[in-house]
């Protein structure tokens, strides 16, 4: 059997991540399960500083911009990365 189309799920994939606009914004609710995390944790972590803040609106959490997301999991893996190379 010869599947040739094999790679296109990874090209649409790839293809999705490509048209994400990084101004739109990122819903509480999605940010804890793109994290993995329950809301509690969430709100914790940007209690304590560890997740920026989100963006508010009539001082309600509105959510994250994308870019912000991204730009947030970029430095906190440089610094889980090096934390593992110093055990």
């Amino acid at each position: 059997m010869n599947n040739s189309n094999a790679w296109l799920p990874k090209h649409l994939e790839q293809e999705n991540v490509n048209q994400i606009d990084y101004c739109k914004l990122i819903s509480p609710k999605k940010m804890s399960k793109l994290l993995g995390i329950h809301r509690t944790t969430l709100d914790r972590w940007v209690k304590n500083g560890e997740l920026p803040e989100p963006i508010r609106e009539n001082g309600r959490a509105k959510g994250w911009k994308y870019s912000d997301y991204i730009e947030w999991l970029t430095i906190k893996s440089k610094t889980t990365l090096r934390v593992n190379q110093l055990h």
